[in-house]
């Protein structure tokens, strides 16, 4: 077992927040996680939620993109075999990334950062309703429906 300071965190979750986790770093919405765990959308919510604040981040898509990274990093033998009822998210091909104007990019970093769309505007100097629309402009270029897709999308894959 990994037991090195980056991974310490991750032992502390309970398995449902792990499981909870493991499922929105594959792109899954809190719907599709409860149905799969057996319980509300609202708990979901409370898994995620209860994993960031042990793990030291501040968003859910903070907390996914570390939860890739700490998964790249562990043997296979610990990290099992293929898993059920995963869904494949297709990675974003180097073209579509390109059809982002320098703006949208720009949106993108802060989004993998973890900010939310107001404090994405204060750092830019734009309006929330800029960011929204650079947003919904970066979902729609990319395939993705929420920040959870867009970070399975492209954050190294998590190996299972």
């Amino acid at each position: 077992m990994d037991t090195s300071p980056d991974s310490l965190p991750w032992h502390s979750l309970t398995q449902r927040e792990q499981q909870a986790v493991d499922r929105a770093a594959r792109g899954h919405c809190h719907k599709v996680i409860a149905l799969h765990l057996g319980v509300s959308a609202g708990m979901v919510a409370r898994h995620l939620a209860s994993a960031a604040r042990k793990v030291g981040v501040c968003s859910r898509v903070a907390l996914v993109a570390s939860y890739r990274r700490y998964e790249q990093k562990r043997p296979a033998e610990e990290r099992g075999g293929e898993r059920s009822g995963d869904v494949p998210v297709p990675p974003a091909s180097q073209a579509s990334l390109a059809n982002l104007t320098r703006s949208e990019l720009e949106v993108l970093d802060h989004l993998f950062a973890g900010l939310s769309n107001a404090g994405i505007a204060a750092l830019r100097g734009r309006s929330v309703r800029t960011v929204a629309n650079q947003v919904a402009s970066i979902y729609r270029k990319l395939g993705v429906s929420s920040r959870l897709q867009l970070v399975a999308q492209l954050a190294p894959p998590a190996a299972g």
